[in-house]
């Protein structure tokens, strides 16, 4: 039996819509590729900021960073000296490179020293300005458990309130370990009462806030406070 005659010309043809087919295949697969960001990718946070400084202002600046580099590298007895390192992070984030001040308070100090409270706090306010408000709010946390300052609290409040609207529950819980662990301030109790009044808790609201009032006598916004809620209570 006699097999039909293939052209050769078809036989081109075929091989040309198959590599087609194939190289079409080829760019869609990395178009998408390239398109659809890698679920694995960290985060992009800030590492700088501007901070405004004039010329003369920013090169003195950056000679005493330089300046304290080189002594910590020619000096071990000094390197061994974490509140050098604690300058430098600061001068760093003074200067407004965040990433670079981040490094020093963890590699520096807080790897070997985990419990150091400045640096929680230094890291986590550098942290924040990066943009990367989890890990803010972890080192704020740790450092108020190692010292429990009220300015502190105060920022994991703002944190809270501003970043994580959803978890505004916890700012009670929050103001209530801060004055147990510090004792009623002003600012904390007012705090607390501002909680009270956005959650419609007007009685509570106006307590802390005449207890606030006692404390800070002087304080002119706390009167604002009292007056607002009390309106409040009688449009209830």
């Amino acid at each position: 039996m006699k097999l039909p005659k293939i052209h050769f010309r078809n036989v081109i043809f075929l091989l040309a819509v198959v590599f087609l087919i194939c190289m079409g295949l080829i760019w869609k697969f990395n178009f998408l590729a390239f398109q659809k960001p890698a679920e694995n990718s960290s985060p992009q946070f800030l590492t700088y900021v501007d901070r405004g400084f004039k010329d003369e202002d920013r090169a003195a600046l950056e000679q005493k960073i330089s300046d304290l580099e080189n002594q910590l590298a020619a000096d071990q007895e000094l390197a061994k000296d974490i509140s050098q390192w604690l300058i430098l992070g600061n001068l760093k984030y003074q200067l407004g490179n965040l990433a670079e001040a981040v490094e020093i308070y963890q590699t520096k100090i807080l790897a070997n020293y985990p419990a150091d409270g400045a640096a929680l706090e230094n890291l986590a306010q550098a942290e924040f300005e990066m943009g990367n408000y989890a890990a803010a709010e972890l080192h704020w946390r740790a450092a108020v458990s190692v010292n429990p300052w009220e300015v502190t609290y105060i920022k994991l409040v703002d944190l809270i309130q501003n970043k994580f609207p959803e978890r505004q529950a916890e700012i009670q819980g929050i103001l209530e370990e801060a004055i147990a662990n510090i004792g009623q301030t002003a600012g904390l109790v007012k705090r607390l009462g501002m909680w009270y009044e956005a959650n419609e808790n007007y009685e509570r609201a106006l307590s802390h806030y005449e207890v606030a009032k006692q404390l800070a006598p002087d304080d002119e916004t706390i009167n604002d406070l009292i007056a607002q809620v009390k309106q409040k209570m009688a449009n209830k």
